[in-house]
């Protein structure tokens, strides 16, 4: 602005207000020098007291959003539970999920989410979701509980029967638990039947091979005719090439020795288990009892281990009421006693159908006999544990 623009505009004010015109113009506003910092320069100093007014806003907030979050989690868990009330599974197992994405050590997310998996037959989700639940609340009588069915879905008959035992020990008063159990060990108990069936059926195919392998390989005679082999050469025979009769001649009605190399005089599980493998595919009683001579009844749940299936269970009892009840009834007693105490008798006590009733004859006679190491009422209190 030149001085001669600047005269002309001083000259009209003078001619309106007055000398005094400098007193009526407003005075020209004072910018702050941070702000004209911020503005030109972009200070790093303002820009960190902003942030740190950030920071305290979030701080002041935070109470706000920790409690939005638990809403959302109880929110969410109801509209679950609402949708399987509806039966709608698929829909509440994606509730769950959300729930479990908030708050990941909720043991109640698990099992309701179980619970779905399981209604819609996806039993291996189910179980890693009852793992979880089990990893946070060792004791969940639910968890158990929906693991055995999703193990009776897999076909894991022995697992499930294990989970429905410690559910049961924790609560012995779960009706369904205890209906499961008897229904999960009549499929065990069948699956067992089948895969014997199989192995049979299997067997006299390979039978049928041989012989037909044997009437391939018939001699022929100068004449060209075909001489039959003997038919004793087409008998196949078990235990041996010998012939049975000759053995049955040699001992009598009792069962042939032991096979040789079986050690009858076990000095740990292994070798037990060695020995008893080889009475039970030989159905050897007269062994077996010469085996339980041997072994002292407080070691037999560790020499046992988790080996006691039912056929095992029903050698022993044959052989402890065959073979050692008359000579050592305090010996079939103590055997009695530590049998019961080992790994999987429960499970095994349940499957036992008909030889129950050698159970019980076994008890009988028991109960008849004369003893100064025991008495009728403790071998009454005995029979309860083997449901007598």
């Amino acid at each position: 602005m030149n001085n001669a623009h600047r005269s002309g505009i001083t000259k009209t004010l003078i001619e309106e207000d007055g000398t005094k015109w400098r007193e009526k113009v407003s005075p020209i506003p004072v910018v702050p020098f941070s702000a004209q910092l911020h503005r030109w320069e972009k200070d790093p100093i303002s820009s960190a007291g902003n942030e740190t007014q950030t920071t305290k806003e979030n701080q002041y907030t935070s109470p706000d959003h920790g409690k939005n979050a638990e809403d959302n989690f109880i929110s969410l868990k109801q509209e679950g539970n609402s949708f399987v009330k509806k039966t709608q599974y698929k829909e509440a197992i994606a509730k769950y999920s959300e729930c479990l994405k908030l708050k990941s050590n909720e043991c109640t997310v698990y099992t309701n989410r179980a619970f779905c998996f399981l209604k819609l037959n996806q039993y291996k989700e189910a179980e890693e979701d009852c793992n979880s639940a089990l990893q946070l609340e060792p004791t969940n009588v639910k968890a158990f509980y929906r693991r055995a069915l999703a193990y009776k879905g897999l076909k894991c008959y022995t697992s499930s029967i294990e989970d429905l035992n410690k559910l049961l020990k924790l609560d012995s008063n779960v009706a369904e638990a205890q209906k499961e159990l008897l229904e999960v060990s009549e499929l065990l108990k069948q699956e067992g039947k089948e895969t014997s069936n199989h192995e049979k059926v299997r067997k006299d195919i390979l039978i049928q091979e041989d012989s037909d392998e044997e009437e391939e390989n018939a001699t022929v005679t100068a004449s060209g005719q075909e001489t039959p082999t003997d038919p004793k050469a087409l008998q196949v025979d078990s235990a041996g090439s010998e012939d049975p009769s000759t053995r049955r001649g040699a001992f009598g009605n009792s069962n042939p020795p032991p096979e040789k190399g079986s050690n009858l005089k076990p000095t740990n599980a292994y070798e037990f288990g060695q020995a008893l493998s080889l009475l039970r595919a030989k159905k050897d009683i007269r062994a077996c009892a010469e085996l339980l001579k041997n072994v002292e009844p407080k070691d037999l749940p560790s020499m046992m281990s988790n080996k006691l299936e039912g056929d095992v269970f029903t050698m022993i009892i044959q052989a402890l009421k065959g073979h050692l009840l008359e000579k050592d009834p305090n010996l079939v007693y103590q055997h009695l006693v530590h049998l019961c105490k080992t790994e999987r008798f429960k499970m095994v006590s349940v499957l036992v159908g008909k030889e129950r009733e050698q159970v019980q004859q076994l008890f009988s006679c028991l109960l008849q006999t004369k003893s100064d190491d025991f008495t009728s009422e403790d071998v009454q209190n005995l029979a309860k544990n083997y449901d007598i």
